[in-house]
């Protein structure tokens, strides 16, 4: 039998997995956990931070986003003023 290698995980659409993070070295900014989820076709990425509020665990996340910058661009550049007095309320 050859030593045969596993295959990739590719998650399936809007599913993912997330795994501890056993690289991460003390004090460093690096997440406590790692993952991938596919959504719309496209893997995403993320890390989560494990935290401690005092009343439980929670976990804070951040995405890496694939398309971001192209996303920015559909976004109006600037923000129109309004005047106070134009607010019917």
């Amino acid at each position: 039998m050859e030593n045969q290698k596993k295959p990739p995980y590719v998650p399936l659409e809007m599913k993912g997995r997330m795994t501890k993070n056993s690289y991460k070295k003390q004090g460093s900014t690096e997440p406590d956990w790692k993952g991938s989820f596919m959504y719309k076709g496209e893997i995403i990425s993320f890390g989560a931070w494990e935290n401690d509020a005092g009343y439980g665990i929670y976990y804070n996340m951040k995405l890496n986003d694939p398309n971001w910058n192209k996303q920015q661009q559909q976004y109006p550049r600037e923000v129109k003023h309004v005047d106070a007095g134009d607010v019917p309320f």
